[in-house]
């Protein structure tokens, strides 16, 4: 494995970026339910991530490749950032790359004192990541009406929960 590199996102990676970060959500999916093909992040869910007033998007490379990627929006005068999508691509997880990634964002926004982001109750492993290898601390797990796989397919009531993590700075 070559080193991973996170830098700004480039507009030319732009198309993986949302393909990638759709497949590995779809994985998560497909993990917990079995459901192959399953999508749980749209496009457009995507694009409204991309063009909050404060979001910034970053690519994690391996040379040339694409293999991850986040975007955060974070509020200057608050303090306040919001880890908002973060992936390792499927076929590149387990490799430090998701860690790499968030060790990467904290040190690019030092000012930050309370990160907050939220992963579905059903997708143990990013629960595990997030506070493991992250340190965060769940806060909250709270029912989502609209979380949904596959357009208007309802997830399954007993699995229609959000965790809520927080991570205070020092």
């Amino acid at each position: 494995m070559s080193i991973t590199v996170v830098e700004p996102l480039q507009s030319k990676y732009l198309a993986d970026f949302k393909r990638d970060m759709q497949d590995a959500f779809r994985k998560g999916v497909e993990a917990a339910f079995g459901e192959s093909g399953s999508e749980i992040l749209n496009e457009a869910e995507i694009d409204e991530a991309l063009n909050r007033e404060h979001s910034a998007a970053f690519a994690a490379m391996q040379g040339s490749e694409l293999v991850g990627g986040a975007i955060v929006d974070v509020n200057p005068e608050t303090g306040h950032g919001e880890l908002t999508l973060l992936y390792a691509r499927h076929d590149h997880q387990s490799e430090g790359i998701g860690r790499t990634i968030w060790q990467w964002i904290e040190q690019q926004y030092p000012k930050v004192t309370e990160w907050e982001t939220c992963t579905p109750y059903f997708d143990r492993r990013n629960v595990h990541f997030y506070i493991n290898s992250c340190g965060f601390h769940a806060v909250d797990l709270s029912r989502d009406d609209d979380l949904q796989i596959e357009g208007e397919t309802p997830m399954p009531e007993e699995e229609a929960w959000m965790f809520t993590f927080i991570k205070k700075m020092q």
